[in-house]
């Protein structure tokens, strides 16, 4: 058992002493709880004393707090961790993560208590970063993202209180690949705007953004976008659809639930013969 390098443990049956065991497989290096529910702090505590660990999913342990998260500060060898749906933590317990120098992945989709993100903002060496569903989130929690140097993909959906000031941040993030927008009902077209900088992005989701043909024709330098959603943008008509044919690499074009999009503004991209385009 100690050479054991993955290990994932699921069900009712799993909780803090369970983890007590786990803490002697020097070698591990994946551990997977997704959806232990009677695991807490306590178990953080055990967690933390895996020298190999790169790799952990905690998401939907509804019982973790800050106060177990800050357990793992000295976990140096961490690259991934997914804290999806972990709803017990509001932000404090995240100044374990700038002690890692070498995390790569966050997840913090459906962490709709935290309040504060300063410290994730510090922790550079990020390349991928899901805030999607944390309701809390807004321009000011955003304020602090723009020493992400390494970061390349940002997925903010559903991130409600986030608008065109928050955006200004992003948009000198200039490594960033992969953005997704989708329910950011406070983002226009001036929020657009500020993304020219991102010479790199190849993925953007705009749906259910506030945006009109104008956000559109914001788009048009992006030149390595492949992939571009629209969906339920009702203000964009045919005329801001066909601006993005300046978009040569263009891949995919998602128009689904845009009201005012007949159809006449896709007949240009029909030159375009890898790209996929639903409606």
């Amino acid at each position: 058992m100690t050479s054991l390098t993955r290990l994932s443990l699921h069900g009712p049956d799993v909780d803090d002493d369970t983890l007590k065991g786990v803490a002697s497989l020097m070698n591990l290096t994946q551990l997977d709880l997704a959806g232990c529910d009677y695991i807490g702090d306590q178990a953080m505590e055990h967690i933390s004393l895996l020298p190999c660990l790169h790799h952990l999913n905690l998401s939907s342990c509804s019982n973790i707090s800050d106060e177990g998260i800050l357990q793992l500060g000295g976990m140096t060898s961490l690259r991934f961790l997914n804290l999806q749906a972990c709803l017990s933590i509001h932000g404090e317990g995240l100044w374990a993560i700038p002690s890692n120098f070498k995390l790569k992945h966050l997840d913090l989709q459906g962490c709709r208590n935290i309040i504060m993100l300063k410290a994730v903002g510090q922790c550079r060496s990020l390349e991928h970063l899901s805030l999607q569903g944390c309701f809390n989130t807004t321009d000011r929690l955003l304020s602090c993202m723009g020493a992400l140097t390494s970061l390349q993909f940002l997925n903010l959906a559903m991130c409600v209180g986030v608008t065109n000031l928050g955006l200004a941040v992003i948009g000198h993030l200039t490594t960033l690949t992969h953005v997704d927008l989708w329910g950011c009902a406070n983002v226009t077209d001036g929020g657009i705007f500020r993304l020219q900088d991102l010479k790199k992005l190849s993925h953007l989701n705009i749906g259910r953004c506030r945006i009109t043909d104008t956000g559109l024709s914001n788009l048009a330098g992006l030149e390595s976008l492949t992939s571009v959603l629209v969906t339920g943008c009702s203000r964009i008509t045919d005329e801001g659809i066909e601006r993005l044919t300046a978009l040569r690499n263009l891949t995919f074009l998602h128009v689904g639930h845009c009201s005012k999009i007949n159809g006449s503004g896709l007949i240009p991209f029909t030159s375009l013969q890898n790209l996929t385009i639903r409606k």
